[in-house]
């Protein structure tokens, strides 16, 4: 026997009916979204229903960590969130925002794949905050805790050199 000679999954308009024959009864239910995740196992040559619960959007990745920092832009990095919502991630969104205010501006086109972007079109001199949200095919889950802050400037902006017979000072601004 296999999963499919117990259960049934019938699409209407904008729900599923889901029929599971389990003992020789027969237990239907419906949903109200068209994500279901149903798990069962076989015990014995008959099916166990262990869960059915709707799937849902994805938990918020940790902070996110920045490297790479220039006067223009950096590279950011994230781990997937602890809970996928019962639907594997597809996708990430990246969000910045000035240090000093509370407005999140969403900078990537479409859903990144990669656990990893570079940030472009910062403006040298200010301060920026990064968040990650994760994306399933129920939707967008909340964001992520912002990253520390970071000031967009290159590692080292002005250096001097001078020579003398014995010795070499370099002095560098930071």
């Amino acid at each position: 026997m296999t999963l499919y000679d117990h259960l049934k999954l019938t699409r209407l308009e904008s729900a599923f009916t889901v029929s599971i024959i389990f003992l020789q009864t027969r237990h239907i239910k419906m949903y109200p979204t068209e994500s279901v995740v149903i798990y069962c196992e076989f015990v014995r040559g008959s099916l166990v229903l262990l869960s059915l619960s709707d799937a849902g959007k994805p938990g918020p990745p940790d902070a996110p960590t920045i490297s790479d920092v220039t006067k223009t832009g950096c590279v950011v990095a994230w781990q997937p969130p602890k809970e996928d919502g019962g639907s594997p991630v597809t996708g990430y969104h990246v969000e910045r925002c000035l240090a000093t205010t509370d407005r999140w501006l969403k900078i990537n086109k479409g859903p990144v794949a990669e656990l990893k972007f570079a940030v472009t079109d910062l403006v040298e001199g200010n301060e920026y905050q990064l968040r990650i949200s994760a994306e399933n095919k129920v939707g967008v889950g909340p964001p992520s805790s912002p990253c520390p802050p970071f000031v967009a400037k290159d590692a080292f902006s002005k250096c001097a050199v001078t020579i003398r017979r014995e010795t070499t000072c370099l002095l560098w601004a930071l």
